[in-house]
């Protein structure tokens, strides 16, 4: 059976996190990020996200899940406290949860868009909140 275009799912090496996201705009319009930072680089993140998509995350033992803080304090990171797998990153604000996942623990995923690569810590704490209000899924679940 073939993968539905309009949903990703993906999950740490061990399946202790794992996530589903419902797109809604074409895959190939949505470009994947490649943060500049040593935490991202050394974890290999290819972060995708889509502001009008759903997304939740399941956690199966969420004694098992780190969040990890860093710069600003601003973004959580998602790590799997069994693979040290880096699952998403998200921000809470006034409003709603905001989050972006790692395109790389999708096993099977469609075409995006070519990668590129972006530097948030060349950003201010307000630049940062706006330009992820703007990208990152708007509707998340987390825990689900």
């Amino acid at each position: 059976m073939k993968p539905n275009k309009n949903q990703i799912k993906g999950m740490c090496l061990c399946g202790n996190i794992s996530y589903k996201a419902v797109l809604q705009c074409f895959p190939n319009e949505l470009i994947p990020r490649c943060c500049t930072c040593d935490f991202c680089v050394k974890h290999k993140a290819q972060y995708l996200s889509d502001p009008k998509g759903l997304l939740e995350i399941f956690f199966n033992d969420s004694n098992l899940v780190n969040i990890h803080t860093q710069g600003s304090g601003l973004a959580k990171f998602i790590l799997c406290g069994n693979c040290n797998t880096l699952a998403g990153v998200y921000f809470e604000s006034e409003d709603s949860i905001y989050a972006s996942v790692n395109l790389n623990l999708c096993a099977d995923y469609p075409v995006f868009g070519e990668a590129v690569s972006v530097t948030p810590s060349a950003l201010s704490v307000s630049e940062k909140s706006l330009r992820w209000k703007r990208l990152w899924f708007k509707d998340v679940k987390l825990n689900a």
